[in-house]
C-alpha cells in the first residue's frame, strides 16, 4: 500500500512536469496516441479470436484417438476437411491484414547413444544396415531430430472449406550431416492436397512411440511429392486416392547400375474408419519399376502391394498400434528399404523380377500415470530374394525396443530406450546389435 501511495504522487508529478515542458497540447496528443494503440491491441485480439473461431468452426476436431507421443508424427498428417488433431488452436497468431493465422511448432531434441555392438549408423537404429564387423562400445550424441514447423490456416468459403499449409524441417541431412532437411511442404483445401508429405500408403497415426528416429524397419514410412484427393463418406469413414512420385530401386547384383525407368506415377488408394477408440486403415499401391541402358534396351515390371494398420484403445490412455504390409515391387515404401535396392532384382535368366516382401510391427503404449509412459515394440521385415542378388542382400531383419519416458512438466520429456536388432543376409549370415539411447526433448508450443 505504501508503494502504491508513493507511485501515485510520482506519476502526478511526472505528468505535471511533462505538461510544463511539452505543453498541454502535446500531452493531449500523446494521450490520444496511447488510446489509439490500446484500441488497436483490442481490435487485434478480437480479430485473432474471430479468425480462430472461423477456422475452428470449419475444422472440427478429428474423431480418431489422439495419442500422446514424444515424436509427434501424427500432428503433421493431412486429414479430411483439415480436421484438427488435438483440442484447440492454441499458439496460433493472426498475420496482419489477412484472414490467416499461423503457428510455429516443433521441438528441440538431443540424443545420447551408446552402442554395445557395431551398428553402422550412429544416429538412427537401421537394422537393414547393420555391419558384420566394426567398433564396439561406442558413445555418440546428436540433435538431428530437432524439428521446426510453420502451419497456416484460414477460412475460404463454405464450398471450399478451410485451407491448411504446413512446412516442416528437421536436421537429418544425408551422410550424417546436420543439413536443414525438408519433411513436409504441402497445402490442402477442399480435400485436395498437393506437395511433399507422408505417402498416402502410410499411417502416421499408428507409428509407435519410440525415442529412436528410425523405428521398426517393417513400417511403411515415406515422404514423397504427391497429388491427393480425399472424400468423407460419413460416419467416420473416408477414402483417399493419390498419384505419387515413382522410384525404381533395383538390385543389379554384381552388374553395373543402369538408368532407372519409371513410366508412370505410383497409384495409391486407401480407406479409413475412425472412432474415438482408434482407427483402422487399409491401403493399396500399384506401380511400375524398371531400367534402361539408354541405347534401346530396357525392362519393366509391375509392383503391387497392400497394407492394414491401426490403433486400438485398451485401458485408460493405453493403446495397441499395429501394421502389416506385403506385396511385390514395393520395397521403396518400407522404412528400412526405401533408398535401397529391394524393389526388383534379376532371375537366373537375367530377366527383371519384382521382389516379394512383407513387413510389419506391433506395439503397446502404456501410461503408468500422467507423468510416465512406456512403449514396447516388435517389428519384422522379410524379402524373398532373387537368384541374381548377392549374398549380402537383406533377407530378414527384426527390431525390438522398450522405453521409459518421463514428462516432468508440459514441455519437457526425458527418456531411455533399449533397442535390439538382428539382420539375416541372403547367404544366411546374421548380425545382432544392441543400443541404449537417452533423450531430452523440449517442445516449442506445449
Amino acid at each position: 500500500m505504501k508503494r502504491i501511495m508513493t507511485v501515485i504522487p510520482l506519476a502526478l508529478l511526472s505528468s505535471s512536469l511533462l505538461a510544463a515542458e511539452t505543453g498541454t497540447d502535446d500531452l493531449d496528443a500523446l494521450r490520444a496516441r496511447i488510446s489509439a494503440l490500446e484500441q488497436q491491441v483490442s481490435k487485434n485480439s478480437t480479430d485473432i479470436s474471430s479468425t480462430q473461431s472461423s477456422v475452428k468452426k470449419a475444422s472440427e476436431q478429428v474423431t480418431t484417438l489422439v495419442r500422446r507421443t514424444i515424436n509427434d508424427n501424427a500432428s503433421a498428417s493431412a486429414r479430411i476437411d483439415n480436421a484438427l488433431y488435438g483440442d484447440d488452436l492454441s499458439g496460433f497468431f493472426k498475420l496482419p491484414n489477412t484472414d490467416s493465422i499461423m503457428r510455429i511448432g516443433g521441438y528441440l531434441k538431443m540424443d545420447a547413444i551408446y552402442d554395445l555392438d557395431p551398428t553402422g549408423d550412429p544416429d538412427q537404429f537401421l537394422v537393414a544396415y547393420l555391419p558384420s564387423a566394426g567398433a564396439e562400445n561406442q558413445f555418440h550424441m546428436h540433435a538431428k531430430q530437432t524439428r521446426i514447423n510453420f502451419e497456416i490456416r484460414r477460412p475460404t468459403n463454405d464450398a471450399m472449406g478451410p485451407l491448411r499449409i504446413l512446412i516442416e524441417n528437421d536436421f537429418f541431412g544425408p551422410d550424417y550431416s546436420t543439413n536443414y532437411r525438408l519433411r513436409h511442404a504441402f497445402a490442402q483445401v477442399n480435400n485436395i492436397l498437393g506437395g511433399y508429405t507422408y505417402s498416402t500408403f502410410m499411417d502416421a497415426d499408428a507409428l509407435p512411440n519410440t525415442l529412436d528416429f528410425a523405428g521398426p524397419g517393417g513400417a511403411v514410412f515415406l515422404f514423397t511429392p504427391q497429388l491427393r484427393f480425399s472424400k468423407d463418406l460419413g460416419e467416420g469413414t473416408n477414402v483417399a486416392f493419390a498419384l505419387e512420385r515413382p522410384a525404381a530401386e533395383i538390385d543389379y547384383g554384381a552388374g553395373p547400375a543402369l538408368e532407372a525407368n519409371t513410366p508412370m506415377p505410383d497409384i495409391v488408394a486407401r480407406a479409413r474408419w475412425e472412432a474415438e477408440g482408434g482407427h483402422l486403415q487399409i491401403g493399396a499401391v500399384a506401380r511400375q519399376v524398371g531400367w534402361s541402358d539408354g541405347a534401346g534396351q530396357d525392362d519393366t515390371v509391375t509392383g503391387m502391394g497392400g497394407s492394414i494398420s491401426g490403433v486400438v484403445k485398451t485401458f485408460g490412455d493405453d493403446s495397441i498400434q499395429f501394421s502389416l504390409t506385403g506385396g511385390e515391387g514395393i520395397g521403396h515404401y518400407y522404412s528400412d528399404l526405401n533408398g535401397g535396392t529391394s524393389d526388383a532384382g534379376f532371375d537366373a535368366n537375367g530377366d527383371l523380377e519384382a521382389l516379394s516382401s512383407a513387413g510389419g510391427f506391433i506395439a503397446y503404449q502404456h501410461f503408468w500415470n500422467d507423468k510416465w509412459n512406456t512403449a514396447l515394440v516388435y517389428g519384422n521385415l522379410q524379402v524373398d530374394n532373387s537368384t541374381g542378388q548377392l549374398g549380402s542382400a537383406l533377407h530378414k531383419d527384426e527390431y525390438a525396443s522398450l522405453n521409459l519416458i518421463w514428462n516432468p512438466v508440459g514441455s519437457l520429456n526425458l527418456g531411455m530406450e533399449i533397442l535390439q536388432g538382428t539382420l539375416e543376409n541372403n547367404d544366411g549370415t546374421d548380425t545382432t546389435a544392441t543400443r541404449i539411447q537417452f533423450s531430452a526433448q523440449v517442445d516449442l508450443m506445449r
